[in-house]
């Protein structure tokens, strides 16, 4: 059986289908225009064809489950070169990685999050087979599927694996590519914003031709693709907040609050540049102007003493603390060079007997920017010698009225002559499809047998890195590195580099000492996956209502993935990244499968027909065992324009090779700041941090005391402030997950016209509920949530302020500073997901002449939006259950309770012009869902405005155009962190007009 889900794509051109199918989202217009451009041939009405959610091919089937189409006009008209913007824009989507840098990025890569449960539990196909995983916790890149051979995309929300096996937990997106073309094709498109920059580029030539009296085809599909870098910095929404990370400056800040200087020295030192006696504390960190005088950094309370650089976009002041925007440089669009190729040969051995052949390979460049590398962040403490010979005299003066004068002291710093850091991905994927099919014709049977291997590779080159040994050479080196020359009977010292390192102050950094300091590091990550699957499917037998149709198969998979770390990486000795071991395993999986469609009851009062569905499946893994998944449906036709779907599915994942083997990691994790936009205390950031509400709170001293129990010292706690926002976590995998499970319920309603007048008889609508709860789901239990909830934040998880709390033993805390360091977030079967909700689509194509006559065109309406019921949470086993609909989300996601889209286009002839609605509902900051006293500020509702247009010149001959995002509108606040936005949900680039062609030949 080749598996065709092609029945979507004719509602464009065959009425009586279209009015049975679940309304497509595209916004195509319906008349002429396919005909000539778009070689989307729609399915032989006599032909079986299948839906997305059952193997069982049968005619005129209207799918079971709630499934959306988006056909290739819809996609073509959103202006994207990448695929997943065109996707995330429907309202079943959560947006998630994809071509801006949310730190930390995933390179580049484009991956779907169907309704917000995570983008490994949404199973990628590709015209009904697996695609190639991108990562090892078998999530798919999009980028990695050819554009211009896609017809349409078929997702179905809910559990499917019976059909289709594990990750299929919130549903199967399936992407429909051509099996056959004959001819030339070139697609060309270029995307700009009204600011000039954003650019990109796509070029992609399809050629194909068919052989042996047709008995034959073959085709080569080629696309190149590359896109601009633009950075926040390039956006004044984020220029005019920035991206804090407290205290870290080009000039640099000695941290002395473990081995405070006397008041005495402090008072003199500060009373020689004017500042009143005992206004600074010995506890403030110390900032070095560049003439070698201190400034206040960060006074919490106080005003900033004695700085003297400058206040600018890169520097500013803001809540009595000087802060660096180094988030400016992290990408809002990555800049990205991709080259996909495809070719598929098929050929007729005889009328019963079919073979093909397909490869794909993509490889793609993604250079990521991140920010200037800092020195003390994300838990990588630097210490500096009080013997370094750079030292100016007032820090000399405090450092000696220590009560450990010799002792080191920690300095951070952000070593701006280095520039920013850069990570460049480089992505090499292939895969390998082989198969048959035939038919039985004695039984009216078809099967198929296929085998696909396919191996990804990435090398992962960390740009701007310092090696901590190297600098501590420096920082150690009785001459700092300088040398010295020969004078008298003293000999020379060669230096280790020239000038030496001075990072006192906003000091150049001579070449040869950056050459010294500077590390380049390369980590490969190796996946490969090998499937084989054998199918059969047709009738067992006829009933009175029809034919009872079966489908069965059986498949066997291999998934492989090894990642090599960088010695320098391994070593943990690259400041400004995380550090990584080496590591890597397999998991096997052999599989059965079986699903009916029994046809109960047809033509009776009330029934026009009624058809119950049912699937069972059994997999056995190496790692867990054996597990099953099933499901039971149901299809009711009342009569013609009314139809009843629905039914329950039992669904299961098991844990990927990546999340069953990955090597300890260190990952970025975003703390948020301890302060509000308005400069309120908030519930996030370090609960230490005196600014905070924890601290401010009426739990204070509890909190105090449990900061101290952790290693935040005494002498420090007082004015005890945490620097950043982000920190490096260890992540790592455990090999002892097991799978993880989803019920999932849905019951709909499929809607036709009742009314034959031609003003309203193509009007479609459908409905749906969904309900899916997943259990034992695996995941990390997050720094931020740990944190939480060792500080007690939701008022249960540690009423006593324990430091032995099972939260609290995630968090190690830096000797001598106290700063968090080196937190755990350990894999568990830990959590739960539950969430409800309704899909509902509107279709209506309105032929003009009905209303005015002559031949004036169509105007076709789409309406398709969802509304949330609720998006509950339970993090750990017995903990309360935590509802972040309507809320910037678990984990940051902007989860709004509504979202939608509607579209309008006018076509005649070779003609549209089109315009589209996005709206997102407001939505409050998730701290307000553990701390309903929080005075973060939520999101309003935002609305994007859009256009495009179609001319075709010629049959032969198409361009296109439009414009996104209409109103420039800018992204929101979202969060405590100053300037920080979701740069997935919201538009960071603003106004973008495309131009596009299409020639065939």
């Amino acid at each position: 059986m080749r598996l065709i889900t092609g029945m979507m794509c004719t509602l464009l051109s065959t009425t009586s289908v279209y009015a049975q199918t679940t309304p497509a989202s595209d916004a195509a217009p319906v008349i002429a225009q396919a005909d000539s451009i778009e070689s989307t041939p729609a399915a032989p009405a006599a032909a079986d064809i299948t839906v997305t959610g059952s193997r069982i091919a049968r005619q005129d089937y209207t799918a079971s489950s709630p499934i959306v189409t988006l056909g290739v006009a819809a996609i073509e008209n959103r202006g994207a070169v990448t695929i997943e913007s065109a996707l995330n824009d429907l309202p079943q989507f959560t947006p998630s990685t994809g071509q801006a840098n949310a730190f930390p990025s995933r390179g580049g890569q484009a991956n779907l999050n169907l309704r917000g449960l995570g983008t490994n539990r949404a199973l990628v196909l590709i015209s009904g087979r697996r695609a190639q995983p991108s990562n090892g916790d078998g999530t798919i890149d999009v980028n990695t599927i050819p554009r211009q051979l896609i017809q349409n995309v078929e997702t179905i929300t809910g559990g499917a694996s019976a059909t289709y096996g594990s990750d299929a937990m919130a549903g199967v997106v399936n992407f429909k590519l051509r099996d056959r073309f004959e001819g030339i094709q070139i697609d060309g498109q270029y995307n700009l914003t009204t600011r000039g920059d954003a650019a990109a580029r796509q070029l992609g030539l399809l050629a194909g031709t068919d052989f042996a009296q047709g008995r034959g085809n073959v085709f080569v599909a080629l696309d190149y693709t590359s896109r601009e870098r633009v950075q926040r910095r390039d956006r004044s929404f984020f220029t005019e907040n920035g991206t804090v990370n407290i205290a870290f400056l080009p000039t640099g800040v000695a941290d002395l609050s473990a081995n405070p200087p006397s008041q005495l020295a402090v008072n003199g030192v500060f009373n020689r540049y004017g500042t009143p006696p005992a206004t600074v504390s010995r506890t403030r960190g110390f900032g070095v102007n560049n003439d070698g005088s201190l400034f206040t950094a960060n006074p919490v309370t106080a005003p900033i003493f004695n700085y003297k650089g400058p206040i600018d976009d890169l520097i500013r002041s803001q809540n009595n603390t000087l802060l660096q925007a180094s988030g400016l440089y992290y990408d809002i669009q990555i800049p990205l060079e991709r080259f996909n190729g495809f070719a598929r040969a098929e050929y007729e051995l005889s009328d019963t007997l079919k073979a093909f052949v397909q490869g794909q390979y993509t490889a793609y460049v993604a250079d990521v920017g991140i920010s200037i590398t800092p020195l003390g962040s994300l838990g990588q403490v630097t210490f500096v010698p009080a013997t370094n010979p750079f030292i100016p005299a007032d820090l000399k003066t405090l450092l000696n009225s220590r009560s450990n004068p010799a002792g080191d002291f920690v300095y951070n710093k952000l070593l701006f002559p280095l520039g920013p850091r850069t990570q460049r991905e480089e992505w090499d994927l292939y895969q390998v499809v082989a198969g048959l099919s035939g038919d039985i014709t004695s039984l009216g049977w078809t099967w198929d047998v296929s085998f696909t291997h396919g191996r990804t590779e990435n090398q992962s080159t960390l740009r701007g890195g310092v090696s901590a040994s190297a600098l501590q050479q420096l920082l150690r080196d009785p001459f700092g590195g300088a040398g010295r020359p020969a004078s008298g009977a003293v000999a020379a010292v060669s230096p280790l580099c020239e000038g030496g390192l001075n990072l006192f102050g906003d000091q150049p950094i001579s070449q040869s000492c950056q050459s010294f300091i500077l590390r380049e590091a390369v980590n490969t990550t190796v996946l490969k996956q090998e499937t084989a699957e054998a199918n059969i499917q047709g009738t067992v037998l006829t009933l009175p209502a029809g034919p009872l149709k079966f489908a069965a198969g059986a498949t066997y998979r291999r998934n492989r993935y090894a990642f090599t770390a960088d010695p320098v990486v391994a070593a943990a000795d690259l400041t400004g990244y995380g550090a990584s071991r080496s590591g890597g395993g397999s998991t096997e999986v052999g599989e059965i499968y079986a699903e009916l469609l029994a046809p109960l009851i047809h033509d009776t009062p009330f029934i026009k027909e009624f058809n119950l569905g049912a699937a069972y499946r059994y997999s056995n893994y190496d790692s867990i065992g054996g597990v099953s998944a099933y499901k039971a449906d149901i299809d009711w036709a009342i009569v013609d324009e009314v139809r009843v779907r629905g039914g329950y599915s039992r669904a299961v994942r098991a844990p990927s090779v990546g999340e069953l083997f990955a090597a300890p990691n260190s990952v970025g994790v975003t703390l948020g700041a301890p302060l509000s936009p308005t400069g309120a205390p908030a519930f996030t950031g370090d609960p230490c941090d005196v600014r905070g509400a924890y601290r401010t709170g009426p739990n204070g001293a509890r909190v105090s005391a449990l900061c101290v129990a952790q290693g935040v010292p005494a002498s420090a706690i007082a004015g005890y402030t945490y620097v950043g926002n982000t920190v490096f976590a260890t992540n790592e995998g455990n090999a002892a997950l097991r799978e993880e499970s989803a019920d999932t319920y849905s019951i709909g309603l499929v809607l036709k016209s009742p009314f034959a007048t031609s003003v309203l008889s193509r009007l479609t609508a459908s409905i749906d509920y969904y309900n899916i709860s997943i259990s034992d789901a695996i995941g990390v239990l997050g720094v931020p949530v740990a944190l939480s909830r060792c500080f007690n934040g939701d008022g249960v998880s540690n009423p006593n302020y324990d430091p032995t709390n099972i939260n609290c033993q995630q968090i190690d805390r830096s000797p001598g500073t106290g700063a968090i360091a080196n937190p755990t977030q350990p894999l568990l079967n830990l959590a739960s997901f539950k969430t409800s909700g309704i899909d509902g689509q509107i279709d209506w194509v309105l032929p003009l002449e009905s209303v005015v006559g002559g031949n004036p065109g169509a105007l076709r309406f789409n309406l398709i939006g969802t509304y949330v019921d609720r998006f509950l949470v339970r993090s750990l086993p017995g903990s309360p259950e935590l509802d972040f609909i309507g809320t910037t989300g678990n984990g940051g996601i902007v989860q709004p309770q509504w979202k939608s889209v509607v579209s309008a286009t006018y076509s005649k002839d070779m003609f549209s012009l089109g315009f589209t609605w996005r709206h997102l509902s407001s939505v409050e900051d998730s701290s307000r869902v553990t701390n309903a006293a929080s005075i973060i500020p939520g999101v309003p509702a935002y609305d994007y405005f859009d256009m495009n247009v179609r001319i075709g010149v010629n049959e032969n001959f198409e361009i296109r155009g439009g414009v996104t995002n209409i109103a420039n509108k800018a992204p929101p606040q979202v969060g405590s962190a100053f300037g920080n936005t979701d740069t997935s949900t919201y538009d960071v680039l603003g106004r973008q007009a495309f131009i596009s062609f299409r020639a065939r030949i």
